[in-house]
């Protein structure tokens, strides 16, 4: 595990690799090289649990499926937040709060609804997103229209307490015009 405090508790990492329908998540053990990211909504501490909370400025509540945006923290590629406005929901973001002040290196995206390649193909998919964090770095990343795993490295690390992804750009989907993000990782050190 990287850290110059020598505090760090616990590394949360990101290793998503994607061949639809298949991905990768779990713990990192202290000495491993690969970054793993273990989604839920609430994650192990030392003296109890600290809550990660995730938020959106909408979600497709009237949806059979669970769209709200706990589901881009779940660990599941078969649900998704789903942005509830009319239109592609250029402007919605999500924001995930870490729960304690952590140095993030770098995050990871499944920037569609990946449940299946129909599902992915059928719904709108990240184009460009501003990635804003609670340091005032703000940044803008634009993806290739593809069925892989996007990862987001800084140039630095940050020391940060929430990360916020809005929407500016989407490619669109062939039946709805929703945009999906089916999960968010984080590639950080707890309690530096």
């Amino acid at each position: 595990m990287r850290s110059s405090h020598g505090k760090a508790i616990g590394a949360m990492i990101l290793l998503i690799s994607l061949a639809l329908p298949s991905i990768a998540l779990g713990n990192v053990g202290p000495t491993s090289n690969h970054w793993v990211f273990k989604c839920g909504p609430c994650r192990s501490y030392e003296d109890g649990p600290i809550p990660m909370r995730i938020v959106g400025t909408s979600y497709l509540a009237n949806d059979a499926a669970d769209c709200s945006p706990a589901s881009a923290i779940d660990g599941d590629i078969g649900t998704a937040w789903v942005e509830g406005v009319d239109g592609p929901g250029i402007g919605e973001s999500l924001t995930l709060n870490i729960g304690i002040p952590a140095e993030l290196w770098n995050i990871g995206l499944l920037a569609g609804y990946f449940a299946s390649p129909e599902l992915l193909a059928a719904n709108n998919r990240l184009k460009k997103v501003q990635i804003t964090l609670s340091d005032g770095t703000s940044i803008t990343e634009e993806f290739e229209d593809s069925s892989t795993t996007r990862v987001v490295h800084f140039d630095d690390i940050h020391v940060v307490e929430w990360i916020r992804l809005t929407i500016l750009e989407v490619y669109p989907g062939t039946r709805w015009d929703d945009t999906a993000i089916s999960e968010l990782a984080v590639n950080y050190i707890e309690g530096y």
